[in-house]
């Protein structure tokens, strides 16, 4: 099979691959024989229960309103840097030297708004805590008429991390959540998986052919979805 890091996937991401997967493979399960067809049972009841706590995790009431917040936070952050980039080609000395301390101190945080939404938000309070600890940072904020986007920035990432510990809350109360069920249903895959492919190897049939090129395909759109980071929450 094609290399396929599905543990990296978001688990809307990693859901609608088991799904597809199951979809590919239901057609033809009576053909593929006992062993494949024992893992195959398996692998749905688990990617059923994973599939229903990760719908019930992106009808949170909470989830738009996340999503919402993440986008204003990453547009304040982007004004930002805009702000300071173009300070930094500034004839006035003051400006300049003010935006080339900001892009400094900035630097561990210039492309927070990639990262995942929780690892974002801890990103802003640290460096919110790092600048108002600094005087220096507060004057050059001002001079170069971005204080104002950093306070509401840092009132954003306030209500952020607020609104996604409350979203956490509320599903942590529910009997299981994605991430509790998604350790069985990655097995599950990974059993499959495996299966197929030893069946194949040793065993081949045009069924299996054709199941196996499905499989494969999917895995070839999906890898590319795969994450550094597994921490993504799944809005």
């Amino acid at each position: 099979f094609s290399g396929l890091r599905s543990s990296h996937l978001s688990n809307h991401n990693a859901n609608s691959l088991f799904q597809s997967t199951i979809q590919v493979a239901i057609p033809v399960q009576s053909q593929l024989g006992d062993m494949v067809n024992a893992v195959l049972t398996e692998f749905i009841s688990s990617a059923q229960k994973f599939g229903e706590q990760v719908n019930a995790q992106r009808k949170s009431k909470l989830t738009d309103p996340l999503r919402e917040m993440d986008q204003k936070d990453d547009n304040l952050l982007s004004e930002i840097k805009g702000t300071v980039v173009f300070m930094l080609k500034s004839r006035e000395l003051n400006k300049k030297a003010a935006a080339e301390n900001l892009k400094f101190f900035l630097a561990p945080y210039w492309d927070a708004n990639r990262h995942p939404m929780k690892t974002q938000a801890e990103d802003m309070t640290d460096m919110f805590a790092k600048y108002h600890a600094n005087p220096a940072l507060l004057a050059a904020a001002t001079e170069i008429g971005v204080a104002a986007l950093f306070t509401e920035l840092e009132v954003s990432n306030v209500e952020l991390t607020t609104t996604y510990l409350a979203r956490n809350n509320e599903i942590g109360k529910r009997s299981e959540s994605g991430s509790d069920l998604r350790p069985a249903v990655e097995t599950g895959y990974t059993d499959l998986c495996n299966a197929v492919e030893q069946t194949v190897n040793f065993m081949p049939s045009p069924v299996l052919l054709a199941l196996f090129n499905d499989m494969d395909a999917l895995r070839r759109k999906y890898a590319p979805l795969a994450t550094e980071s597994k921490d993504k929450p799944t809005v």
